[in-house]
Order: C-alpha cells, then sequence, then structure tokens
C-alpha cells in the first residue's frame, strides 16, 4: 500500500485537488466567518497559499489573523531599490556599511562582526526582522504583514532600500 492511498482510506483526513470535482476545496466553508480568537494557519505549494490567503481577505479576515509558512520566497525583486547599492547606519553606534548590489543587508552586517540573528535566509521565517528608524526600504520578505512593514519593521536577510541610506535600530 502506497502513502497516498494510506492517506486517503483514513477518515479524518480530507484530501482536496486543484483540478476540480467533488474534492475541490470550497475555502469558504473551510474558514467560515472571521472572528478576533481565530487565526488562519497555511502552508502547501505556493498557488495553493496563494490563494487561501486572497480568498481569507476577500472572507474578511484581518490580514494579522493570517499565517503563513513557506519554503521558499514568493516575493520577487522590486524596481524601486537603489541601483549601485546603498547604505545601512548603525543606530547604535552612527557607524555605515556599504550593501553592494550582489550582497544582502544581513550578509554585510555578518561579515563586520554585527550580531544579528537570522534562520532561513530567504525573508520567510522573521527570525532577523528589525526595525528601520530612517530611510525607506524595499520590502522583499514574505513573513512582514503590510502592517508590520508600515511600523518600520524590515527583513535584512532579502530586502533592500529605495533610499541612499537606511538607519537600522541595531
Amino acid at each position: 500500500m502506497t502513502r497516498a492511498s494510506e492517506l486517503a482510506e483514513n477518515p479524518r483526513v480530507p484530501l482536496h485537488f486543484d483540478d476540480g470535482g467533488p474534492r475541490l476545496l470550497d475555502i469558504t466553508s473551510a474558514l467560515g466567518t472571521p472572528t478576533p480568537d481565530t487565526a488562519v494557519y497555511v502552508c502547501g505549494p505556493g498557488g495553493f497559499m496563494d490563494h487561501v490567503l486572497e480568498q481569507a481577505e476577500a472572507l474578511g479576515w484581518p490580514p494579522a489573523a493570517l499565517h503563513k509558512e513557506r519554503f521558499t520566497s514568493s516575493v520577487t525583486e522590486s524596481a524601486g531599490g537603489k541601483a549601485g547599492g546603498f547604505a545601512v547606519r548603525l543606530a547604535s553606534t552612527g557607524v555605515e556599511y556599504r550593501i553592494p548590489e550582489d550582497r544582502s543587508v544581513l550578509d554585510v552586517l555578518l561579515e563586520n562582526g554585527i550580531d544579528a540573528p537570522s534562520s532561513c535566509r530567504q525573508g520567510i521565517c522573521g527570525e532577523c526582522v528589525v526595525r528601520v528608524l530612517a530611510g525607506e526600504p524595499d520590502h522583499r520578505d514574505d513573513v512582514l504583514t503590510p502592517d508590520e512593514q508600515a511600523e518600520g519593521l524590515f527583513a535584512p536577510c532579502t530586502s533592500r532600500s529605495r533610499s541612499q541610506v537606511l538607519e537600522l535600530d541595531l
């Protein structure tokens, strides 16, 4: 017996397929009406996740209630970043580091002995998130919500800058 057939015969495991038919996931029924004490967690292939998250938002689920775990980033590069690189200033010391086009902020910080936590280095886990105190980030992560981005949070493993200088709360 294959693992797929084992799952198919298990009454506690509903299988849904994206090619239609009776096993197509009814997201409206699965998610229901948003309630303040409920969160939605989604993991799986990118297309599936994007569909579930879009439908959840359409049903009125607030972004803060939607949690996702991706295995690769879904964010493509923005055209708004500074060509030729930019500088990152650390608020604690005032020291600036040049970030070239082909390097991440996180890589440059670590290379210079700055204690910056990190894990995935793909913008999907949130371990490296820091606060921007000045400058305009070019968000290229897949972990921060729009509200968190607006609050000044920044993922230095993948995100860039639209301004000449970003000042980080480090």
